[in-house]
């Protein structure tokens, strides 16, 4: 709710802006070492989103008013502290130039609005989302990284996010024990090159059979398409090259690096009947980057 002018007394719109200061201050600090290119039109956005919403309003019993905010969702975008400011602002906007809510109530509407509901959402968020399987912030399909665990290293690591076809370690599950450790990270970064270099020549996952068994198979259609004359280890080092594009893209876009874990259950809950648990570790996952695969090798 907006609460007007006269509805509080001076204590409490006082010790609300008291409190409110060093919030706007700390908020200030956050979003400023936090803001990425990525996050800069996020932010307006949000902030633009958050203003409109609040203009829809329904009076309520007392002189005031109820409406939608926002606050959540701009918390899990933006962030709560980006949130906290984005909100901060439409508030101030409407009480100055609009008169949706009273100046000297400023400081008590932030902070229900602004830092109360954000803060407090994206805490409940944060903790749903341990029971949620979303890498990335993306949810995943059906191959559940405990039975699977090849795939779990892909969900974590690829650069195209949570995403299964950029690297489905199904297909090695009778030579790759799935319920082990070993050589998962391998199996990754060996089918996240494998599907880089599908993608790039525009072919569909499942026209992969021929080309594992015998990758030379690529030589002539580049031959016969630009007239190349290519050895294999130069159609791999194109898959490379896509996932080093990837990662650069997702740097400068804001993206960054970070590697996302799977959620907690997925590493305390048993799945049956094999009764696995996703137990790959983080430092496992993070040297995939410098797994070598033999340049023959599809």
């Amino acid at each position: 709710m907006h609460i007007p002018d006269g509805y509080l007394g001076p204590a409490t719109y006082l010790s609300s802006y008291v409190a409110c200061v060093p919030l706007w201050g700390a908020a200030a600090r956050k979003v400023k070492i936090g803001l990425t290119a990525r996050r800069v039109p996020l932010l307006a956005i949000s902030a633009a989103f958050t203003f409109v919403v609040m203009m829809f309003n329904i009076p309520l019993p007392g002189a005031t008013t109820g409406h939608a905010v926002g606050g959540v969702l701009i918390a899990i975008a933006v962030g709560p502290w980006g949130a906290a400011m984005a909100i901060s602002i439409a508030l101030a906007i409407q009480a100055l130039l609009f008169g949706d809510g009273g100046i000297t109530a400023i400081g008590a509407n932030c902070l229900n609005m602004a830092f109360v509901m954000p803060f407090t959402g994206y805490a409940v968020y944060r903790w749903l989302a341990r029971y949620f399987p979303s890498p990335k912030g993306q949810a995943i399909a059906a191959y559940d990284p405990r039975a699977l665990k090849g795939n779990g290293v892909t969900y974590v690591t690829s650069p195209m996010g949570a995403d299964h076809t950029a690297g489905n370690a199904l297909e090695t599950a009778k030579t790759i024990n799935p319920l082990g450790i070993e050589n998962q990270v391998e199996v990754s970064r060996k089918l996240q090159i494998r599907a880089a270099i599908l993608d790039t020549m525009g072919l569909c996952l499942f026209t992969r059979p021929p080309f594992t068994k015998n990758p030379d198979l690529f030589l002539p259609l580049l031959k016969g398409r630009y007239g190349w004359d290519l050895a294999y280890a130069d159609v791999q080092k194109m898959g490379l090259d896509v996932l080093e594009t990837e990662r650069e893209f997702n740097r400068r876009s804001g993206a960054g690096e970070e590697f996302n874990d799977m959620p907690e259950f997925m590493r305390e809950e048993p799945l049956p009947p094999m009764n696995s648990v996703y137990d790959v570790p983080m430092e496992e996952m993070q040297r995939i980057w410098e797994v070598k695969i033999p340049e023959n090798v599809f």
